[in-house]
């Protein structure tokens, strides 16, 4: 790594306060979340940046000819720490912090108290004044149009097209911090659980944004295989690679003014997390085997059920590219977090399906919530959506009972065993599954497709068994 310091500074009693402060920062538990070598490098060039002001002739004295060059130097400190990533508040922390190092520093080593500290303290204390004072006008207005977006957002008609909008507790949280982000084309990161309706919050976020009227764009990157990725995101030209027959045009620039929803972020390959950061940096993109650089506007949506800050820890995530999609997370909670959802959620998913699957059944019986409620539901809603589908097409009746649910996963051996238990008798696997293709083909009235879909099979291994066990199917 480069060193940043100037010699000058380098060789001087300064360079001693420089590692008292670094020292200090490392006890203290406001930097903790700072990796220590990142610490002592970009609190290395804060530290530059207030020597190098040291030395400028327009401040020998703070008075009022003092106050405009003052200012100056405010406003480029607070311009460079930006640009490193650091907040207003970072910057007043790191003030108030070499601040204290100084002040302990000198009454240690009062033989260094030089004229170049002394003018560094006084500095800092105008600096901390007016970053302080920045701070808590901007946090005044953050926390008023906060409030104002969350009472926006809950008296707003969302648009929630055909999705099922919850009343939970769990939920609602999600719901108010969704209405921070409406208004504005900020970087959001959906974490949780595969199958928790992650992309159904996506599509909320667009739909109620004012990039509404704009193109939504989907990439599942854990989907597609690795060496296709950047195709599908960035495009590319004819002839481009073997195989590229004509041109193709990207995820992002079929985003262009709307929205693209980047899901499993955390499958993305190191390289192209690389050219990722640099379309988010740069706002443009470069097809493959193309030369013009493409201007989009785009505002990106990920999401992750990987924790993402672990994968940054084993280097498996890019940490720059890691700060740029984590603006604004939102956790969205799994379905054990949030029971009271789960009947509501069952009813929403039989009044989707049955009448394509079976428009006998109506309703949910008692024994059936309890069992659906009582289920662990490792696979989320995704997994609950499967077995209503699943209990659709396996009851005869209007009402779906508990026997057409297992523990886990979803199968029809209970309902078998329950029609055949008067007889007593050992049933064999062969006749179990045989059983249970005769009363798949019987509910879903001969539609084969629903019926291996209800089972768990493909059509081709539907049509085996069949042959197997004799069953007719009829032309």
């Amino acid at each position: 790594m480069m060193n940043i310091m100037p010699q000058k500074i380098v060789n001087s009693d300064e360079s001693l306060l420089f590692s008292k402060w670094v020292e200090d920062m490392q006890k203290n538990p406001s930097f903790e979340q700072i990796k220590q070598d990142q610490l002592q490098y970009k609190t290395k060039e804060f530290y530059h940046s207030i020597v190098n002001s040291l030395h400028s002739d327009a401040i020998e004295s703070f008075n009022f000819k003092a106050f405009e060059p003052l200012l100056n130097i405010w406003h480029t400190v607070l311009a460079e720490q930006r640009t490193r990533g650091f907040t207003i508040k970072d910057t007043a922390m790191l003030i108030f912090s070499l601040k204290g190092s100084l002040m302990r520093f000198l009454e240690q080593n009062s033989e260094f108290a030089t004229h170049q500290l002394t003018k560094m303290n006084q500095l800092l204390d105008v600096l901390g004044l007016l970053t302080f004072e920045m701070y808590s006008t901007e946090k005044e207005t953050v926390i008023e149009e906060k409030n104002e977006q969350i009472q926006y957002f809950l008296k707003h008609q969302l648009d929630t097209g055909n999705y099922f909008l919850s009343a939970s507790a769990a939920m609602q949280a999600v719901y108010r911090a969704i209405g921070l982000v409406l208004e504005n084309d900020i970087s959001v990161l959906l974490e949780g659980e595969s199958g928790t309706g992650k992309d159904l919050i996506a599509t909320l976020i667009h739909a109620n944004s004012k990039r509404k009227n704009a193109p939504f764009i989907t990439l599942n990157c854990g989907a597609i295989p690795k060496d296709l990725v950047e195709s599908e995101l960035f495009g590319h030209e004819k002839g481009a690679f073997t195989g590229a027959l004509e041109q193709r045009i990207g995820k992002f620039e079929l985003a262009q003014n709307g929205t693209i929803f980047l899901d499993e972020i955390g499958e993305l390959s190191l390289d192209l997390q690389v050219k990722l950061l640099r379309v988010i940096q740069n706002k443009e993109i470069e097809r493959i085997g193309g030369k013009n650089k493409i201007i989009v506007n785009t505002r990106i949506i990920a999401a992750t059920n990987k924790n993402l800050k672990d994968e940054v820890d084993h280097r498996r995530f890019r940490l720059d590219l890691y700060y740029r999609l984590n603006v604004f997370p939102i956790r969205i909670p799994s379905l054990r977090e949030r029971k009271e959802d789960i009947v509501p959620l069952a009813d929403f998913f039989i009044k989707k399906y049955a009448p394509e699957y079976n428009p006998k059944v109506k309703n949910l019986s008692v024994d059936a919530k309890i069992e659906l409620e009582n289920q662990f539901w490792e696979g989320n809603i995704r997994e609950l959506e499967n077995a209503i589908q699943r209990a659709i097409l396996l009851t005869s009746g209007d009402t779906i009972h508990s026997d057409a649910f297992s523990q886990y996963p979803s199968q029809t051996q209970r309902i078998l065993v329950s029609s055949c238990a008067q007889h007593h008798d050992v049933i064999s696997l062969d006749q179990l599954e045989k059983n249970a293709m005769l009363n798949a083909i019987s509910v879903t009235e001969g539609n084969i497709k629903k019926a291996a879909q209800a089972l768990g099979i493909s059509r081709t291994t539907f049509y085996n068994k069949a042959k197997k066990y004799k069953i007719h199917l009829g032309e």
